[in-house]
């Protein structure tokens, strides 16, 4: 009896041996099909082109340079207050460097293109804010009054709206520090997303071109970036 329990304990035992591997291989199948996928050429090859050697000995120095303007404009962020922008600034800088770093081994064309695509969005949308300021900038100054007239009281609110000039010395530095940053902003993003555009045509093939032979999405050869 006792040796009957011993061995249906071990055949237990190797029956739940066998249930956690299986579970472990399904768990590890179903993250990896989590992951966004890779396009595959063919054979199911994943398509990673190398980063050309041009760009890693012509265009790595201006990808540094756009590095150090992103720093710029975030310490300009700093002195004008605005820590969004010192948020952001930040976060473009370490994109950059962590792209360019190593020789560029992390410059891939899904980085390039994305971050070209944010780059330009960002360009347009700062570029429409900074000709709606060109003209002046309106501040608007709150005030809040109490009186007391026959036992009620009263609240009064007044807004007061008073337009400068785009650099005004009598705005103090703050205002015009915030002024040059919303010219230096947009014009280091139209940089950078001219880098992008760039650097990303440097590649033999494109993120996006038709592959007649594989016959998948992203095999073909040639450039098309902006089309």
């Amino acid at each position: 009896s006792s040796q009957r329990r011993l061995e249906f304990a071990r055949v237990r035992g190797c029956h739940l041996i066998r249930q956690a591997k299986f579970g472990q291989r399904l768990l590890t199948s179903t993250q990896a099909a989590m992951l966004i996928p890779l396009p595959m050429g063919a054979g199911g090859q994943e398509l990673e082109a190398e980063v050309p050697a041009v760009v890693k000995k012509d265009y790595a120095m201006f990808w540094w340079a756009a590095f150090v303007l992103f720093l710029g404009v975030g310490v300009m962020q700093i002195l004008a207050q605005d820590p969004f922008g010192v948020l952001f600034m930040g976060l473009m800088a370490v994109v950059v460097w962590y792209m360019v770093s190593n020789n560029c081994r992390n410059m891939s064309q899904y980085c390039l293109f994305l971050f070209g695509t944010m780059c330009t969005i960002e360009t347009v949308i700062e570029f429409i804010g900074l000709l709606m300021m060109v003209g002046g900038r309106t501040t608007h100054e709150r005030s809040v009054t109490t009186s007391m007239q026959d036992g009620h009281r009263t609240q009064t609110i007044t807004v007061v709206e008073k337009k400068f000039p785009f650099f005004d010395e009598s705005q103090g530095f703050t205002y015009n520090m915030q002024s040059a940053v919303k010219i230096a902003s947009p014009c280091v993003l139209l940089i950078a997303a001219l880098l992008c555009y760039y650097t990303y045509q440097a590649f033999p093939q494109s993120l996006f071109a038709q592959d007649a032979e594989a016959g998948g999405l992203y095999g073909g050869g040639g450039s098309a970036y902006g089309g």
